[in-house]
């Protein structure tokens, strides 16, 4: 990786089972202190290739310090890597960060050496108190599909009990139904908009941020 690039740049080495290169993918092209990439792009060619590890890579271009140092930010997408690579049955064989300043790089399979695992990274992220999330780990007020069907339900079931005049002493007038009907429209439209939220937000987890 060149010492000449002035962005940041998020790469993936293809290996086969006997860990020779198959190919060399550019995942991403950011800015000069920050690339954004997610699961999806960074794996995309590994399964293509029928990868069995990788390595990836990303630069620090504006990094003069004899080795580059990961940030926090770095531990958590290697984690995460990690943890993808393994459901995948793909081994992470390493993450190198290359300074810009000096062409040095840093291992984290020699760095961090026995910590160069899912358990000793977790480890690293917490000790940081990095709040960002995990891929092994969803936020604690994101509701499963099954919670919105649940939900959706039960207001359905209200309106219906409303609409047959299930409770005693509240019957809808004939006249009244099409407001009902209304109040079952909004509230469909408000579940609606909620769920659409939700999915854009379980999008912004996969999307991972190096710095």
């Amino acid at each position: 990786m060149s010492r000449q690039l002035d962005r940041e740049y998020v790469c993936i080495v293809n290996l086969d089972n006997g860990n020779r290169p198959i190919n060399f993918n550019i995942v991403s092209i950011g800015s000069i202190n920050a690339s954004i990439v997610t699961m999806r792009e960074l794996l995309k060619s590994s399964i293509l290739s029928n990868a069995s590890s990788i390595i990836m890579l990303h630069s620090h271009p504006s990094y003069r310090l004899e080795k580059p140092e990961p940030s926090p930010e770095d531990h958590l997408t290697t984690l995460n890597v990690m943890i993808a690579t393994d459901l995948l049955g793909i081994k992470l064989q390493d993450h190198l960060i290359v300074s810009g300043g000096t062409g040095t790089t840093y291992s984290y399979r020699t760095e961090l050496k026995d910590k160069f695992s899912i358990e000793g990274l977790r480890d690293i992220v917490e000790s940081q108190n990095n709040r960002s999330v995990l891929l092994s780990e969803p936020q604690s007020d994101y509701k499963p599909l099954a919670k919105a069907e649940e939900l959706e339900e039960q207001n359905y079931n209200q309106i219906d009990n409303d609409l047959n005049n299930t409770k005693p002493g509240k019957a809808v007038r004939p006249e009244d139904r099409p407001c009902v009907i209304e109040r079952m429209k909004a509230g469909k439209r408000k579940l609606d908009a909620r769920n659409t939220a939700k999915a854009q937000e379980s999008h912004k987890l996969n999307t991972e941020q190096i710095k």
